[in-house]
């Protein structure tokens, strides 16, 4: 797996952004799939806390290149949970589970049709999944790098 961190963030170190990241997808997907993957990470000032996106989405092929932006506002544990729920989305993406649509206001999960416009927000199996995954997996985080004696030092903390 191929990982890039683009962006300013004063509150999480690019090492640990990477570290986490890599921590995230060995969960949630097989070796074969996690090995092919190009994951560019970009933290900047979002209007939500994060985004994750196929770059290389056609019809034919599993994505297996992705950008996920993340809010740098956040406090570090919520741009980490935050990753967390992006990466559940990046592995629905690469595994098929979710596809956008050629319609518009209407994405594919599991195959079948959801429309935007018809489904609240909070509603979105999508969405079910990451909110439901994301915690979990932060909290195993937190323990294996506790387990491993890990320190990642932000910008910020580097500096004082």
């Amino acid at each position: 797996m191929e990982i890039t961190v683009k962006g300013k963030n004063e509150k999480l170190a690019k090492a640990e952004a990477k570290f986490a990241t890599n921590y995230y997808l060995n969960m949630l997907l097989k070796k074969s799939i996690v090995e092919n993957l190009i994951v560019a990470i970009k933290f900047s000032k979002l209007s939500e806390k994060g985004l994750c996106s196929p770059e290389d989405d056609d019809d034919n092929d599993l994505p297996r290149e992705f950008i996920i932006e993340i809010d740098n506002r956040m406090s570090k544990p919520e741009q980490l949970r935050t990753l967390a729920h992006e990466c559940v989305h990046l592995k629905s993406f690469s595994t098929g589970e979710l596809k956008y649509s050629k319609h518009a206001n209407c994405m594919l999960w599991k195959r079948k049709k959801v429309y935007l416009d018809k489904i609240d927000y909070w509603d979105l199996p999508s969405e079910i999944e990451a909110f439901g995954r994301e915690v979990g997996l932060y909290v195993r985080y937190l323990d294996h790098k506790k387990e491993m004696n890990l320190k990642f030092l932000s910008p910020s903390e580097k500096r004082k």
